[in-house]
């Protein structure tokens, strides 16, 4: 079994690099590694019959799992692109550097949709989780919100801060991991935002838990946005949660390291009924990351466990 993903990996890698070297943009690199996916599936499927997906002992597997992907233990400070060079960022940060309309576009139509949804007031304070290179986190900023935007990485923060000079209202940029920015934290937000950085959290449910409970002001909301929640599983996705098997993700695990999680909707169902959050699906077709999960506490702090 070991040395059959072993081998099932290694021809992974030679797809993907074969990817990298044909691909004639971005663009191109995404749809050649959308068709890279399948294989992994037969190999990993077993984790569907674990058992409660909220078990310690689902996560354990899904972490071992993880381990035999990226070769090594995970460390949260592999998050975030290395080699990133802030003269250039501070003008071309993600998506602009693209210079992909397609991207570009998409991505903007997400944020404004974002925004739309959330339907913050003038001043609401958000806690920004994962804020990348801060192209959200300036519009939210431009806003008038009062953001707390976090990240792990200390050159992505480096750049927000460059990126978000001169606005009036300006954010927090802080470099930390979510969990030790909690162990430190009493703040109470509107909005607690994950815009495509919920799937980089293997203890979600805790996390999220928290929130909830310790960090949300009153009609305060979670927004999960541009997150994989799959309607069903697949061969990307062949259990409730748990890493992704699509060409992209395998990439980014592979050559970096990161954490590249996917869930099902009934998962997160599951998960906001326990914690006691409810939960509204918005969704447009016309940017594939204009998909925004928004829960709000329904009754009270839940006490349910999740494990």
């Amino acid at each position: 079994m070991i040395a059959a993903t072993t081998e099932a990996l290694l021809r992974m890698d030679a797809e993907i690099q074969a990817a990298e070297q044909l691909a004639s943009s971005d663009v191109d690199l995404r749809s050649r590694l959308s068709r890279i996916s399948g294989e992994l599936s037969n190999h990993f499927s077993y984790l569907a019959s674990v058992g409660n997906p909220f078990s310690s002992a689902y996560v354990a597997e899904v972490a071992r799992i993880h381990r035999a992907v990226i070769g090594k233990n995970y460390a949260v400070s592999s998050e975030g692109l290395p080699g990133l060079d802030p003269a250039r960022e501070e003008h071309w940060a993600f998506p602009y550097g693209t210079q992909a309309p397609s991207i570009v576009g998409g991505f903007l139509i997400a944020y404004g949709f974002v925004i739309q949804t959330m339907a913050l007031p003038k001043g609401a304070r958000i806690l920004e989780v994962g804020c990348g290179l801060g192209s959200l986190t300036f519009l939210l900023a431009k806003m008038g919100y009062q953001v707390d935007a976090l990240d792990v990485n200390d050159t992505q923060c480096s750049i927000v801060r460059k990126i978000v000079e001169g606005l009036p209202t300006k954010p927090n940029v802080i470099c930390q991991a979510l969990d030790r920015h909690l162990d430190g934290s009493v703040e109470r937000y509107d909005a607690v935002l994950f815009f495509e950085s919920f799937h980089h959290f293997m203890d979600h449910c805790g996390l999220l838990q928290i929130l909830t409970r310790k960090h949300l002001s009153p009609g305060g909301k979670i927004v999960l946005a541009g997150e994989p929640i799959f309607r069903e599983s697949s061969n990307i996705l062949p259990y409730p949660w748990g890493l992704r098997l699509d060409g992209e993700s395998l990439r980014a695990m592979r050559k970096w390291g990161w954490l590249e999680l996917g869930f099902t909707e009934a998962y997160i169902r599951d998960m906001f009924a326990r914690i006691g959050l409810s939960f509204v699906r918005h969704k447009l077709d016309i940017s594939p990351w204009a998909d925004i999960v928004v829960g709000s506490p329904d009754r009270g702090t839940a006490d349910g466990a999740l494990d």
